[in-house]
């Protein structure tokens, strides 16, 4: 009997190495397909990377020639490892993002761009505020076009745009529904004369349509990186800064609510404090601000109505009860004009209390 349940223990104890391996997820550098496409995605995931903490996604496209293994390769993945990013680099369905005049090979790479974020979501936690991309040449001037037109890009909110030495020619129609979500920059090359004017109409469109795009000329021609990938990560970070920010204010917002909504207004106060500190200033955060406002002074009322239950305790004799609500209230409002009131409050009842005889004398008198 002891022998057979030493068996079970044994395979139970190998079942649940068998299960954590197979939930273990990929890291480091290396290549899949995706279901019904032939050419390889090539992604980087830092050994850093957790479950327990939504990792950014960067989307990079090759230029013209290129493929997605030699673009990953330009990017130091130390600094993916620094910014915890994750970066997926795919091969161009049709060479070279269908830019000849190939609409309906530009909408096939659409669909694949939107299968590949949808396959790195399903096995990856990805934080849906902190995807990116990234081009050069061929690659940079696809991403234009996808932002500004192809339906395939508003399946998911792009954080920032980091575009190299690409740019496009003529009449460039930019849907704005997605200009307050997604900020541009635009980098060329002042020896890269050709392609200066594309990229500079690319920009001059993208900000007529509402769009914080910024055109960043750099020394050199038509090669990447112009710029130290440092800094664009840096930028990336910098872009998330402010979603940060609301998430933070968010969460002491709920907490502040269910400290207020259990009594337990010390905490409430100091919750309802920090989100108004942080949300001060910020004109995206108006609407939380008026919220942490709003709920201090719900707090206050609290202590308000506190008040005013001690005094109708005193007032029904009942002046143990009163002191120990005023007590109560002084320890929750700690540091706030409430607790002093409840202070001034304790003494005046404490001088009525003890004068209350005396009183009732007089009248027999």
């Amino acid at each position: 009997m002891r022998g057979m349940r030493l068996s079970i223990i044994g395979v139970v104890i190998v079942f649940a190495l068998f299960s954590a391996n197979t939930e273990e997820k990929q890291r480091g550098r290396f290549t899949k397909t995706i279901a019904g496409y032939s050419k390889q995605i090539h992604i980087y995931v830092p050994n850093s990377y957790s479950d327990k903490n939504p990792a950014g996604l960067i989307l990079g496209l090759h230029g013209s020639g290129g493929n997605g293994a030699g673009f990953l390769s330009a990017w130091n993945t130390g600094l993916l490892d620094k910014y915890g990013f994750i970066m997926v680099a795919p091969d161009s369905v049709t060479g070279a993002w269908a830019m000849g005049g190939d609409f309906e090979g530009q909408k096939r790479e659409g669909e694949y761009i939107k299968a590949i974020i949808e396959d790195m979501k399903k096995n990856y936690k990805i934080d849906d505020e902190k995807i990116y991309v990234t081009g050069f040449s061929a690659g940079s001037a696809y991403l234009m076009v996808g932002i500004a037109a192809l339906e395939h890009f508003r399946a998911f909110k792009i954080r920032g745009a980091a575009l190299f030495s690409g740019g496009i020619t003529g009449e460039m129609g930019v849907n704005p529904d997605k200009a307050k979500e997604t900020t541009i920059r635009i980098y060329i090359g002042t020896g890269d004369t050709p392609h200066l004017g594309p990229a500079q109409n690319a920009a001059d469109s993208f900000k007529k349509a509402g769009y914080n795009c910024e055109l960043v000329k750099v020394p050199g021609a038509h090669n990447y990186p112009l710029t130290d990938h440092t800094k664009v990560l840096e930028w990336f970070v910098q872009l998330y800064e402010p979603v940060k920010k609301k998430r933070e204010v968010e969460k002491e917002l709920q907490e502040a609510e269910k400290a207020l909504s259990e009594k337990k207004y010390k905490e409430a106060i100091k919750s309802y404090q920090s989100a108004k500190k942080k949300a001060e200033k910020e004109k995206e955060l108006e609407a939380l601000l008026k919220k942490a406002e709003d709920g201090l002074k719900a707090v206050e009322q609290a202590g308000v109505d506190a008040l005013a239950e001690a005094e109708k305790l005193a007032n029904e004799g009942k002046y143990s009860d009163a002191y120990k609500l005023l007590k109560k209230v002084q320890d929750d409002f700690k540091g706030t004009d409430i607790a002093k009131q409840a202070k001034d409050k304790e003494n005046e009842l404490k001088e009525k209390e003890k004068n209350k005889p005396e009183e009732k004398e007089e009248s027999d008198k």
